[in-house]
């Protein structure tokens, strides 16, 4: 704490918004830290109790290192590994959770399409060739048919919230 004694306030406020990734983050190394510093008192032979003052200097400081990183003030290698696994991390998510635009374009531009087909009889499969053919967008039949049961959940689902 003795570092952010000035800054308290703002980095709890900071910490009141952020995601509930980061403050787990932030509760990991208030751990961290906390470990650290009951194994330091350990060694130098002080009584080593488990306070809420201890607790609460481990949090600041956790909500502190973590501001830091987000913010560019880094201090040591240490907070340099710590923000390249945060840059890997948020490559990692942001190619798990990438927006498909296949999807996008059969829930979207070709939902009528498809119904007016499907309403005619055509069988997935014919349905995918026709989309091939004249729309140049290749899907196969299973993805097709996943994308629109979860589109025609979606918009049952929608009916029911304004009939209710």
């Amino acid at each position: 704490m003795k570092r952010y004694k000035n800054d308290i306030e703002k980095l709890i406020k900071w910490y009141g918004k952020q995601p509930t990734c980061e403050r787990v983050a932030v509760h990991q190394e208030q751990v961290k830290i906390f470990r650290r510093a009951l194994t330091e008192k350990r060694k130098t032979g002080q009584e080593a109790n488990v306070s809420g003052e201890l607790n609460y200097e481990a949090f600041c400081n956790a909500i502190g290192i973590r501001y830091r990183l987000h913010h560019d003030k880094l201090d040591n290698r240490q907070d340099l590994k710590a923000v390249e696994a945060i840059r890997r991390n948020v490559i990692k998510n942001k190619d798990i959770f990438r927006p498909s635009t296949v999807r996008d374009k059969i829930t979207n531009n070709l939902y009528q399409t498809i119904k007016v087909l499907r309403d005619e009889g055509f069988s997935w499969s014919k349905v995918s060739t026709y989309l091939e053919k004249n729309h140049k967008t290749k899907i196969s039949v299973a993805y097709l048919q996943r994308i629109w049961t979860e589109r025609e959940r979606q918009t049952e689902m929608e009916r029911e919230a304004v009939n209710e």
